[in-house]
Protein backbone atom coordinates (compact mmCIF):
# COMPACT_ATOMS: atom_id res chain seq x y z
CA UNK A 1 0.00 0.00 0.00
CA UNK A 2 1.65 2.83 -1.05
CA UNK A 3 2.07 6.55 1.13
CA UNK A 4 2.27 9.32 -0.88
CA UNK A 5 3.27 12.92 -0.81
CA UNK A 6 1.42 15.59 -2.25
CA UNK A 7 1.31 19.21 -1.28
CA UNK A 8 -0.40 20.95 -3.29
CA UNK A 9 -1.22 24.50 -3.50
CA UNK A 10 -3.24 26.71 -5.98
CA UNK A 11 -3.46 31.08 -5.56
CA UNK A 12 -5.85 32.08 -7.92
CA UNK A 13 -6.47 35.76 -8.14
CA UNK A 14 -9.58 36.54 -9.17
CA UNK A 15 -10.77 40.42 -9.96
CA UNK A 16 -13.90 41.49 -10.59
CA UNK A 17 -14.22 44.85 -12.88
CA UNK A 18 -17.39 46.76 -12.05
CA UNK A 19 -18.44 50.12 -13.33
CA UNK A 20 -21.70 50.92 -10.92
CA UNK A 21 -19.12 51.77 -8.91
CA UNK A 22 -17.64 54.93 -9.78
CA UNK A 23 -21.15 56.22 -11.00
CA UNK A 24 -22.73 55.13 -7.66
CA UNK A 25 -23.03 58.85 -5.50
CA UNK A 26 -21.15 56.73 -2.38
CA UNK A 27 -20.74 58.55 0.90
CA UNK A 28 -18.26 56.32 1.74
CA UNK A 29 -15.64 53.77 0.31
CA UNK A 30 -16.85 50.14 0.29
CA UNK A 31 -15.71 46.52 -1.21
CA UNK A 32 -18.82 44.87 -1.41
CA UNK A 33 -19.82 44.84 -4.97
CA UNK A 34 -23.55 43.61 -5.55
CA UNK A 35 -24.11 41.69 -8.44
CA UNK A 36 -25.55 43.85 -11.72
CA UNK A 37 -28.68 42.35 -11.77
CA UNK A 38 -29.26 44.70 -8.34
CA UNK A 39 -27.87 47.53 -10.15
CA UNK A 40 -30.87 47.95 -12.83
CA UNK A 41 -33.27 47.80 -9.71
CA UNK A 42 -34.40 51.37 -7.88
CA UNK A 43 -33.55 50.95 -4.42
CA UNK A 44 -37.13 52.29 -2.39
CA UNK A 45 -34.77 54.87 -0.22
CA UNK A 46 -34.28 56.41 -3.87
CA UNK A 47 -37.74 56.51 -5.04
CA UNK A 48 -38.74 57.88 -1.18
CA UNK A 49 -35.88 60.41 -1.26
CA UNK A 50 -37.55 62.04 -4.72
CA UNK A 51 -40.98 62.34 -2.82
CA UNK A 52 -40.73 62.78 0.98
CA UNK A 53 -38.07 65.03 2.54
CA UNK A 54 -38.54 63.39 5.68
CA UNK A 55 -37.64 59.93 4.24
CA UNK A 56 -34.46 61.79 2.70
CA UNK A 57 -33.55 63.18 5.84
CA UNK A 58 -33.90 59.70 7.74
CA UNK A 59 -31.73 57.77 4.60
CA UNK A 60 -29.37 60.34 5.37
CA UNK A 61 -29.15 59.11 9.09
CA UNK A 62 -29.19 55.54 8.31
CA UNK A 63 -26.19 56.41 5.62
CA UNK A 64 -24.64 57.77 9.09
CA UNK A 65 -24.99 55.33 10.84
CA UNK A 66 -24.13 52.78 8.08
CA UNK A 67 -20.75 54.30 8.13
CA UNK A 68 -20.38 54.59 11.94
CA UNK A 69 -21.27 50.94 12.22
CA UNK A 70 -18.32 50.09 9.06
CA UNK A 71 -16.00 52.31 11.02
CA UNK A 72 -16.25 50.96 14.68
CA UNK A 73 -15.95 47.19 12.57
CA UNK A 74 -12.73 48.51 11.45
CA UNK A 75 -11.99 49.05 14.21
CA UNK A 76 -12.71 46.13 16.00
CA UNK A 77 -10.79 44.14 13.19
CA UNK A 78 -7.91 46.47 14.73
CA UNK A 79 -8.43 44.94 18.08
CA UNK A 80 -9.06 41.66 17.41
CA UNK A 81 -5.49 41.56 16.58
CA UNK A 82 -2.81 43.98 16.90
CA UNK A 83 0.46 43.18 14.75
CA UNK A 84 3.39 44.25 15.60
CA UNK A 85 6.05 45.34 13.49
CA UNK A 86 6.53 42.58 10.76
CA UNK A 87 9.69 41.46 8.70
CA UNK A 88 9.23 41.24 5.23
CA UNK A 89 9.49 38.31 3.71
CA UNK A 90 12.70 36.46 3.60
CA UNK A 91 14.63 34.11 1.72
CA UNK A 92 14.67 31.08 4.20
CA UNK A 93 12.16 31.14 7.03
CA UNK A 94 10.56 34.12 7.54
CA UNK A 95 7.80 36.28 10.10
CA UNK A 96 5.71 36.46 6.93
CA UNK A 97 5.59 32.85 6.99
CA UNK A 98 4.31 32.39 10.55
CA UNK A 99 2.22 35.35 10.01
CA UNK A 100 -1.28 33.39 9.11
CA UNK A 101 -0.64 31.53 12.70
CA UNK A 102 -1.04 34.29 14.57
CA UNK A 103 -3.35 36.38 13.02
CA UNK A 104 -5.82 33.42 12.81
CA UNK A 105 -4.72 31.43 16.17
CA UNK A 106 -8.18 29.98 16.66
CA UNK A 107 -6.72 26.92 18.26
CA UNK A 108 -7.63 24.18 15.67
CA UNK A 109 -5.96 22.30 12.97
CA UNK A 110 -4.95 24.55 10.37
CA UNK A 111 -3.18 24.29 7.39
CA UNK A 112 -1.27 26.62 4.26
CA UNK A 113 1.26 27.40 2.42
CA UNK A 114 3.65 30.60 2.26
CA UNK A 115 5.42 29.97 -0.78
CA UNK A 116 2.37 30.17 -3.23
CA UNK A 117 0.80 32.85 -0.93
CA UNK A 118 4.12 34.53 -1.93
CA UNK A 119 3.70 33.44 -5.75
CA UNK A 120 0.37 35.02 -6.03
CA UNK A 121 1.38 38.54 -4.16
CA UNK A 122 4.58 38.95 -6.43
CA UNK A 123 2.45 38.65 -9.37
CA UNK A 124 -0.73 41.03 -8.15
CA UNK A 125 2.65 43.12 -6.75
CA UNK A 126 3.65 43.25 -10.86
CA UNK A 127 0.28 44.94 -11.52
CA UNK A 128 0.35 47.69 -8.96
CA UNK A 129 1.43 50.71 -8.31
CA UNK A 130 1.73 53.84 -5.73
CA UNK A 131 0.31 52.66 -2.30
CA UNK A 132 -1.29 49.71 -3.40
CA UNK A 133 2.45 48.37 -4.65
CA UNK A 134 3.98 49.49 -1.42
CA UNK A 135 1.63 47.68 0.91
CA UNK A 136 2.05 44.82 -0.35
CA UNK A 137 6.29 45.63 -1.06
CA UNK A 138 6.27 46.16 2.16
CA UNK A 139 4.92 42.88 3.56
CA UNK A 140 6.96 40.48 1.24
CA UNK A 141 9.98 42.27 0.20
CA UNK A 142 12.43 40.90 -2.00
CA UNK A 143 11.67 37.60 -1.89
CA UNK A 144 13.09 35.60 -4.48
CA UNK A 145 10.83 32.43 -5.65
CA UNK A 146 12.20 29.31 -6.24
CA UNK A 147 11.70 27.81 -9.16
CA UNK A 148 11.95 23.58 -9.77
CA UNK A 149 11.46 21.46 -12.35
CA UNK A 150 8.10 19.64 -12.84
CA UNK A 151 7.34 16.04 -13.11
CA UNK A 152 5.19 13.63 -11.66
CA UNK A 153 5.86 14.72 -8.18
CA UNK A 154 6.24 17.99 -8.54
CA UNK A 155 4.24 20.95 -9.96
CA UNK A 156 5.15 24.78 -9.94
CA UNK A 157 2.87 27.03 -12.83
CA UNK A 158 0.72 30.09 -12.79
CA UNK A 159 -1.59 31.43 -15.22
CA UNK A 160 -3.07 34.45 -16.28
CA UNK A 161 -6.93 33.90 -17.04
CA UNK A 162 -8.33 37.33 -18.97
CA UNK A 163 -12.31 37.40 -20.21
CA UNK A 164 -12.08 37.79 -24.00
CA UNK A 165 -14.55 41.33 -23.18
CA UNK A 166 -11.12 42.70 -21.09
CA UNK A 167 -8.56 41.80 -23.65
CA UNK A 168 -8.15 44.48 -25.07
CA UNK A 169 -8.05 46.33 -22.21
CA UNK A 170 -5.10 44.74 -20.82
CA UNK A 171 -1.66 45.84 -20.93
CA UNK A 172 0.75 43.46 -23.35
CA UNK A 173 3.51 45.06 -21.40
CA UNK A 174 1.76 42.75 -17.60
CA UNK A 175 1.41 39.79 -20.03
CA UNK A 176 4.71 39.89 -21.71
CA UNK A 177 6.14 40.03 -17.76
CA UNK A 178 4.09 37.55 -16.27
CA UNK A 179 5.04 35.08 -19.47
CA UNK A 180 8.84 35.57 -18.99
CA UNK A 181 9.25 36.17 -15.42
CA UNK A 182 6.70 33.91 -13.83
CA UNK A 183 6.34 30.97 -17.28
CA UNK A 184 2.86 32.19 -17.14
CA UNK A 185 -0.05 30.81 -19.53
CA UNK A 186 -1.95 33.61 -20.80
CA UNK A 187 -5.85 32.20 -21.92
CA UNK A 188 -8.58 34.34 -23.23
CA UNK A 189 -11.93 32.41 -21.58
CA UNK A 190 -14.96 33.59 -22.12
CA UNK A 191 -15.62 32.92 -18.24
CA UNK A 192 -18.99 31.89 -18.78
CA UNK A 193 -18.19 28.57 -16.98
CA UNK A 194 -15.13 27.45 -14.71
CA UNK A 195 -14.46 24.18 -16.67
CA UNK A 196 -11.64 25.76 -17.97
CA UNK A 197 -10.07 27.38 -14.96
CA UNK A 198 -10.76 23.88 -12.98
CA UNK A 199 -9.04 22.13 -15.67
CA UNK A 200 -5.95 23.74 -15.55
CA UNK A 201 -5.85 23.72 -11.84
CA UNK A 202 -6.41 19.76 -11.90
CA UNK A 203 -3.68 19.19 -14.30
CA UNK A 204 -1.51 21.76 -12.63
CA UNK A 205 -1.96 20.08 -8.99
CA UNK A 206 -1.49 16.72 -10.37
CA UNK A 207 -5.37 15.96 -10.37
CA UNK A 208 -5.48 16.61 -6.47
CA UNK A 209 -7.53 19.42 -6.74
CA UNK A 210 -10.41 18.33 -9.52
CA UNK A 211 -12.86 21.28 -8.89
CA UNK A 212 -11.98 24.68 -7.41
CA UNK A 213 -14.46 27.02 -8.72
CA UNK A 214 -18.46 26.07 -8.33
CA UNK A 215 -20.92 27.09 -10.82
CA UNK A 216 -21.45 31.12 -12.18
CA UNK A 217 -18.45 31.42 -9.69
CA UNK A 218 -16.59 33.19 -12.42
CA UNK A 219 -19.13 34.74 -14.36
CA UNK A 220 -18.39 38.24 -13.80
CA UNK A 221 -14.97 38.56 -13.21
CA UNK A 222 -12.34 40.38 -15.37
CA UNK A 223 -9.14 38.16 -15.25
CA UNK A 224 -7.90 35.55 -12.94
CA UNK A 225 -4.36 35.47 -12.05
CA UNK A 226 -3.51 31.70 -10.38
CA UNK A 227 -0.31 30.18 -8.83
CA UNK A 228 -0.86 26.26 -8.44
CA UNK A 229 2.07 24.08 -7.12
CA UNK A 230 1.75 20.49 -5.61
CA UNK A 231 4.27 18.05 -4.72
CA UNK A 232 3.54 13.34 -4.82
CA UNK A 233 6.14 12.75 -2.83
CA UNK A 234 6.94 9.60 -0.19
CA UNK A 235 9.34 9.39 2.84
CA UNK A 236 13.15 8.92 2.48
CA UNK A 237 12.59 6.24 5.04
CA UNK A 238 8.99 4.98 5.24
CA UNK A 239 7.72 5.07 9.50
CA UNK A 240 6.89 1.43 9.56
CA UNK A 241 8.03 -1.84 7.57
CA UNK A 242 7.25 -1.65 4.40
CA UNK A 243 7.10 -5.99 4.01
CA UNK A 244 5.91 -6.55 7.53
CA UNK A 245 3.45 -5.05 9.86
CA UNK A 246 4.16 -6.78 13.00
CA UNK A 247 8.13 -6.73 12.74
CA UNK A 248 10.43 -5.66 15.66
CA UNK A 249 12.78 -3.41 16.06
CA UNK A 250 15.94 -4.73 17.18
CA UNK A 251 18.84 -3.04 18.24
CA UNK A 252 21.18 -5.20 19.54
CA UNK A 253 24.03 -4.64 21.46
CA UNK A 254 25.60 -8.02 22.48
CA UNK A 255 26.06 -8.26 26.11
CA UNK A 256 25.54 -4.96 27.40
CA UNK A 257 21.73 -3.70 28.75
CA UNK A 258 20.11 -0.79 26.85
CA UNK A 259 16.44 -0.18 29.01
CA UNK A 260 13.62 0.13 26.38
CA UNK A 261 15.32 -0.08 23.09
CA UNK A 262 12.50 -2.89 21.88
CA UNK A 263 9.50 -1.23 20.57
CA UNK A 264 6.99 -2.67 17.69
CA UNK A 265 7.15 -0.94 14.89
CA UNK A 266 3.37 -0.45 13.95
CA UNK A 267 0.55 2.28 13.90
CA UNK A 268 -0.72 2.40 17.67
CA UNK A 269 -3.38 4.00 19.64
CA UNK A 270 -2.21 7.21 21.74
CA UNK A 271 -3.87 10.07 23.72
CA UNK A 272 -3.71 14.16 23.29
CA UNK A 273 -3.34 15.64 26.04
CA UNK A 274 -6.62 17.11 27.57
CA UNK A 275 -8.51 14.84 25.41
CA UNK A 276 -8.49 11.07 26.99
CA UNK A 277 -11.75 10.14 26.41
CA UNK A 278 -10.47 9.76 22.85
CA UNK A 279 -7.67 7.21 20.58
CA UNK A 280 -5.80 9.06 17.93
CA UNK A 281 -3.60 7.02 15.59
CA UNK A 282 0.26 7.66 15.99
CA UNK A 283 3.70 5.68 14.72
CA UNK A 284 6.25 4.24 16.89
CA UNK A 285 9.57 6.04 16.74
CA UNK A 286 12.72 4.57 18.23
CA UNK A 287 16.08 4.88 18.25
CA UNK A 288 19.55 4.25 20.17
CA UNK A 289 23.09 5.73 20.07
CA UNK A 290 25.47 3.69 22.30
CA UNK A 291 28.37 6.54 23.55
CA UNK A 292 29.06 4.42 26.32
CA UNK A 293 32.83 2.83 25.63
CA UNK A 294 32.76 0.42 28.55
CA UNK A 295 35.60 -0.85 27.74
CA UNK A 296 37.36 2.17 28.37
CA UNK A 297 34.86 3.27 31.68
CA UNK A 298 35.58 -0.41 33.32
CA UNK A 299 38.95 -1.38 31.91
CA UNK A 300 39.27 -5.11 30.77
CA UNK A 301 40.98 -6.52 33.70
CA UNK A 302 37.38 -5.39 35.84
CA UNK A 303 35.61 -6.99 33.00
CA UNK A 304 37.36 -10.18 33.19
CA UNK A 305 37.21 -10.11 36.64
CA UNK A 306 33.39 -9.53 36.63
CA UNK A 307 33.22 -12.58 33.77
CA UNK A 308 35.31 -15.28 36.11
CA UNK A 309 33.19 -14.39 39.35
CA UNK A 310 29.73 -15.40 36.92
CA UNK A 311 31.59 -18.07 35.05
CA UNK A 312 32.94 -20.21 38.02
CA UNK A 313 29.45 -19.58 40.29
CA UNK A 314 27.76 -21.06 37.73
CA UNK A 315 29.77 -24.44 36.99
CA UNK A 316 29.33 -24.63 41.02
CA UNK A 317 26.53 -26.47 40.10
CA UNK A 318 26.89 -30.00 39.30
CA UNK A 319 24.77 -30.01 36.45
CA UNK A 320 26.28 -26.94 34.51
CA UNK A 321 29.99 -29.29 35.60
CA UNK A 322 28.42 -32.54 33.65
CA UNK A 323 27.12 -30.26 30.83
CA UNK A 324 30.47 -28.34 30.20
CA UNK A 325 32.42 -32.28 30.30
CA UNK A 326 29.48 -33.19 27.74
CA UNK A 327 29.64 -30.13 25.29
CA UNK A 328 33.81 -29.48 25.01
CA UNK A 329 35.53 -32.60 26.46
CA UNK A 330 38.93 -31.59 24.96
CA UNK A 331 39.20 -28.17 26.60
CA UNK A 332 39.65 -27.27 30.37
CA UNK A 333 37.88 -25.02 32.12
CA UNK A 334 40.40 -22.25 32.32
CA UNK A 335 41.63 -22.05 28.84
CA UNK A 336 37.66 -21.84 27.77
CA UNK A 337 36.72 -18.88 30.01
CA UNK A 338 40.11 -17.17 28.58
CA UNK A 339 38.98 -17.72 24.75
CA UNK A 340 35.65 -16.53 25.90
CA UNK A 341 36.81 -13.46 27.56
CA UNK A 342 39.03 -12.34 24.70
CA UNK A 343 36.06 -12.40 21.82
CA UNK A 344 33.52 -11.22 24.83
CA UNK A 345 35.94 -7.85 24.97
CA UNK A 346 35.97 -7.64 20.76
CA UNK A 347 32.38 -7.75 21.19
CA UNK A 348 31.74 -5.18 23.44
CA UNK A 349 34.17 -2.65 22.44
CA UNK A 350 32.69 -3.00 18.64
CA UNK A 351 29.44 -1.51 20.43
CA UNK A 352 30.79 1.50 21.08
CA UNK A 353 29.32 4.06 18.94
CA UNK A 354 26.95 1.89 17.60
CA UNK A 355 23.65 3.15 16.63
CA UNK A 356 20.19 2.45 15.27
CA UNK A 357 16.58 3.76 14.38
CA UNK A 358 12.95 2.22 13.40
CA UNK A 359 13.59 5.17 10.62
CA UNK A 360 15.50 8.01 9.14
CA UNK A 361 15.06 11.23 11.30
CA UNK A 362 16.27 14.15 13.44
CA UNK A 363 15.51 15.47 16.76
CA UNK A 364 16.08 18.26 19.48
CA UNK A 365 14.97 18.09 22.71
CA UNK A 366 14.65 20.70 25.67
CA UNK A 367 13.00 21.78 28.69
CA UNK A 368 11.25 24.32 26.51
CA UNK A 369 10.78 22.30 22.91
CA UNK A 370 10.71 19.49 21.48
CA UNK A 371 11.30 19.17 17.46
CA UNK A 372 11.01 16.31 15.38
CA UNK A 373 12.31 16.02 11.46
CA UNK A 374 11.63 13.61 9.03
CA UNK A 375 13.56 13.72 5.56
CA UNK A 376 11.24 13.28 1.70
CA UNK A 377 12.67 11.60 -1.10
CA UNK A 378 14.63 13.48 -3.23
CA UNK A 379 13.01 14.37 -6.60
CA UNK A 380 14.66 16.39 -9.38
CA UNK A 381 17.01 18.39 -7.17
CA UNK A 382 14.29 19.19 -4.94
CA UNK A 383 14.69 17.92 -1.05
CA UNK A 384 12.17 18.48 1.54
CA UNK A 385 11.73 17.74 5.05
CA UNK A 386 9.03 17.83 7.63
CA UNK A 387 9.47 19.63 11.17
CA UNK A 388 7.17 19.23 14.07
CA UNK A 389 7.41 21.52 17.10
CA UNK A 390 6.11 21.03 20.28
CA UNK A 391 6.13 23.58 23.08
CA UNK A 392 6.62 21.60 26.64
CA UNK A 393 5.67 23.74 29.30
CA UNK A 394 3.50 26.37 27.53
CA UNK A 395 0.25 26.09 25.34
CA UNK A 396 0.49 25.77 22.05
CA UNK A 397 -1.76 29.31 21.39
CA UNK A 398 0.64 31.25 23.70
CA UNK A 399 3.49 29.64 21.52
CA UNK A 400 2.14 30.57 18.01
CA UNK A 401 1.89 34.63 19.70
CA UNK A 402 5.03 34.52 20.84
CA UNK A 403 7.11 32.43 18.55
CA UNK A 404 9.37 33.98 15.18
CA UNK A 405 11.41 32.85 12.79
CA UNK A 406 14.26 33.93 15.08
CA UNK A 407 13.62 31.35 17.51
CA UNK A 408 12.10 28.76 14.84
CA UNK A 409 15.64 29.04 12.88
CA UNK A 410 17.38 28.87 16.10
CA UNK A 411 15.58 25.71 17.05
CA UNK A 412 15.91 23.96 13.89
CA UNK A 413 19.36 24.38 13.85
CA UNK A 414 20.05 22.20 17.14
CA UNK A 415 18.29 19.50 15.50
CA UNK A 416 20.48 16.38 14.90
CA UNK A 417 20.43 12.70 12.85
CA UNK A 418 20.24 9.87 14.72
CA UNK A 419 24.53 9.17 14.45
CA UNK A 420 27.13 9.17 17.63
CA UNK A 421 29.10 12.70 17.20
CA UNK A 422 25.36 14.48 18.42
CA UNK A 423 24.84 12.31 20.96
CA UNK A 424 26.51 12.69 24.59
CA UNK A 425 29.20 10.70 25.33
CA UNK A 426 29.74 8.38 28.68
CA UNK A 427 26.11 7.39 28.17
CA UNK A 428 24.03 5.73 25.63
CA UNK A 429 20.78 7.95 24.81
CA UNK A 430 17.57 6.23 24.04
CA UNK A 431 14.70 7.75 21.94
CA UNK A 432 11.00 6.79 22.00
CA UNK A 433 7.66 8.54 21.31
CA UNK A 434 4.88 8.40 19.11
CA UNK A 435 3.94 10.70 16.74
CA UNK A 436 0.54 11.26 15.30
CA UNK A 437 -0.87 10.90 12.10
CA UNK A 438 -3.29 13.47 11.14
CA UNK A 439 -5.45 14.43 8.28
CA UNK A 440 -8.24 17.57 8.17
CA UNK A 441 -8.73 20.72 6.15
CA UNK A 442 -8.84 24.64 6.81
CA UNK A 443 -9.75 27.95 5.39
CA UNK A 444 -8.06 30.86 6.22
CA UNK A 445 -9.83 33.79 6.51
CA UNK A 446 -7.91 35.03 3.78
CA UNK A 447 -8.71 38.75 3.10
CA UNK A 448 -9.50 40.25 6.56
CA UNK A 449 -5.81 38.25 7.13
CA UNK A 450 -4.12 40.03 4.77
CA UNK A 451 -5.75 43.49 5.79
CA UNK A 452 -4.61 42.70 9.70
CA UNK A 453 -1.14 42.67 8.13
CA UNK A 454 -1.21 45.70 5.73
CA UNK A 455 -2.81 44.97 2.23
CA UNK A 456 -5.57 47.15 2.46
CA UNK A 457 -5.89 49.32 -0.86
CA UNK A 458 -6.34 46.51 -3.44
CA UNK A 459 -9.43 45.76 -1.68
CA UNK A 460 -10.58 49.18 -2.01
CA UNK A 461 -12.92 50.06 -5.52
CA UNK A 462 -11.36 53.21 -4.65
CA UNK A 463 -7.65 53.13 -3.69
CA UNK A 464 -6.45 50.45 -5.76
CA UNK A 465 -3.93 51.20 -7.86
CA UNK A 466 -3.65 48.22 -10.28
CA UNK A 467 -2.85 50.46 -13.36
CA UNK A 468 0.23 48.39 -14.60
CA UNK A 469 -2.82 45.67 -15.71
CA UNK A 470 -4.95 47.80 -16.98
CA UNK A 471 -4.99 50.53 -20.11
CA UNK A 472 -8.03 52.00 -19.28
CA UNK A 473 -7.10 55.75 -18.04
CA UNK A 474 -9.63 58.01 -15.88
CA UNK A 475 -10.97 60.53 -18.25
CA UNK A 476 -11.89 57.29 -20.90
CA UNK A 477 -15.55 57.40 -21.37
CA UNK A 478 -15.90 53.36 -20.40
CA UNK A 479 -13.48 54.03 -17.62
CA UNK A 480 -13.95 52.09 -14.02
CA UNK A 481 -11.48 51.32 -11.13
CA UNK A 482 -10.25 47.64 -11.25
CA UNK A 483 -9.22 45.57 -7.20
CA UNK A 484 -9.53 42.40 -5.61
CA UNK A 485 -13.41 41.80 -4.63
CA UNK A 486 -12.53 38.74 -2.54
CA UNK A 487 -9.46 36.31 -1.03
CA UNK A 488 -9.87 32.58 -0.17
CA UNK A 489 -7.40 29.87 0.84
CA UNK A 490 -8.22 26.47 1.58
CA UNK A 491 -6.08 23.10 2.52
CA UNK A 492 -6.34 19.84 3.00
CA UNK A 493 -3.19 17.86 4.34
CA UNK A 494 -2.90 14.11 5.31
CA UNK A 495 0.06 12.94 7.67
CA UNK A 496 0.63 8.90 7.78
CA UNK A 497 3.55 6.82 7.90
CA UNK A 498 4.10 6.51 4.16
CA UNK A 499 3.86 10.24 3.70
CA UNK A 500 2.24 13.34 3.54
CA UNK A 501 -1.06 14.22 1.06
CA UNK A 502 -2.14 18.13 0.78
CA UNK A 503 -3.65 20.29 -1.26
CA UNK A 504 -4.68 23.70 -1.08
CA UNK A 505 -6.60 26.73 -2.89
CA UNK A 506 -5.95 30.28 -2.29
CA UNK A 507 -8.13 32.57 -4.37
CA UNK A 508 -7.65 36.57 -5.12
CA UNK A 509 -11.37 38.15 -6.10
CA UNK A 510 -13.91 36.64 -6.90
CA UNK A 511 3.42 11.90 7.77
CA UNK A 512 13.11 -14.51 21.98
CA UNK A 513 13.42 -16.18 24.38
CA UNK A 514 14.42 -20.15 24.88
CA UNK A 515 14.30 -23.00 27.53
CA UNK A 516 17.04 -24.66 29.33
CA UNK A 517 20.44 -25.25 27.11
CA UNK A 518 20.70 -28.89 26.16
CA UNK A 519 24.65 -27.64 25.87
CA UNK A 520 26.64 -25.30 28.55
CA UNK A 521 26.11 -22.10 27.71
CA UNK A 522 27.62 -18.76 29.73
CA UNK A 523 25.89 -15.19 29.13
CA UNK A 524 27.17 -11.66 30.74
CA UNK A 525 25.26 -8.84 30.17
CA UNK A 526 26.63 -5.60 31.94
CA UNK A 527 24.26 -2.69 32.32
CA UNK A 528 24.64 0.35 30.49
CA UNK A 529 24.03 4.28 31.72
CA UNK A 530 21.12 5.36 29.64
CA UNK A 531 19.52 8.51 28.51
CA UNK A 532 16.17 9.45 27.31
CA UNK A 533 14.62 11.48 25.10
CA UNK A 534 10.57 11.39 25.40
CA UNK A 535 9.77 11.74 21.44
CA UNK A 536 5.81 11.44 22.17
CA UNK A 537 4.17 14.19 20.48
CA UNK A 538 0.83 14.07 22.37
CA UNK A 539 -0.15 17.02 22.66
CA UNK A 540 -0.84 20.24 20.34
CA UNK A 541 2.09 21.23 17.94
CA UNK A 542 2.97 23.26 15.36
CA UNK A 543 4.50 21.95 11.91
CA UNK A 544 6.18 22.97 8.67
CA UNK A 545 7.50 21.60 5.59
CA UNK A 546 10.17 23.59 4.04
CA UNK A 547 13.21 23.05 1.34
CA UNK A 548 16.20 21.83 2.93
CA UNK A 549 18.73 23.41 0.19
CA UNK A 550 16.61 26.61 0.04
CA UNK A 551 14.61 27.00 3.26
CA UNK A 552 11.83 28.15 1.17
CA UNK A 553 8.76 27.67 3.41
CA UNK A 554 6.19 25.29 1.66
CA UNK A 555 3.88 24.70 4.35
CA UNK A 556 3.16 25.59 7.76
CA UNK A 557 0.34 24.15 10.15
CA UNK A 558 -0.79 23.51 13.72
CA UNK A 559 -1.95 20.02 15.11
CA UNK A 560 -4.98 20.02 17.11
CA UNK A 561 -6.75 17.02 16.74
CA UNK A 562 -4.95 14.14 15.14
CA UNK A 563 -6.41 11.31 13.54
CA UNK A 564 -8.70 9.54 15.08
CA UNK A 565 -7.33 5.26 15.58
CA UNK A 566 -11.01 4.40 14.53
CA UNK A 567 -10.55 6.25 11.29
CA UNK A 568 -7.73 3.63 10.26
CA UNK A 569 -8.17 2.09 6.59
CA UNK A 570 -6.57 -1.41 7.70
CA UNK A 571 -7.41 -4.11 9.72
CA UNK A 572 -3.74 -3.36 11.41
CA UNK A 573 -3.68 0.53 11.33
CA UNK A 574 -1.66 0.72 8.15
CA UNK A 575 -3.75 3.28 6.63
CA UNK A 576 -2.98 4.94 3.05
Amino acid sequence: MKKIIAIIFIIAIIVGLTTWFIIANNTHTSTYVPSPDRLSEPSQTNAENNTNVEAEENNNENEEQNLEEETLKDEKLEEDYVLTEISPATNGLSDFDLSFLKVENKKENMVYSPLSIKYALKMLEEGANGETKNQITKLIGNYTLPKYKNSKNMSLANSFFIKDTFKDRTKQDYIDLLKSKYDADVIFDTFESEENINNWIKEKTLDIIPKLLGDREAEFWQFALINALAIDMEWEEFFLDEDSWESQLLLDFPNEILSSVYKPCEVTTMRFEGDNSKEYSGMWVNAVVNNYDIVKELGEDTIKKTLEDAYWKQLEEPHQQTLFQNTYPDISQEQWIKDFEEDYIKTIDQNYHKYASSTEFSVYSDDEYLLFGKDLKEYDGARLQYIGIMPRNMSLDDFTKNANSDLINELIGKMKTIEPSNFKEGVATVIRGTIPKFKFNYSLNFLEDLQKLGIKDVFDSELADLTNISNVQKGDPDYYNIFIQDAKHVADIDFSQKGIKAAAVTLFGGGGGGGEPEEFEFYYSFEVPTEEIDLDFNKPYAFLIRDKDTNKTWFVGTVYQPRLFSDEETDFGGGV
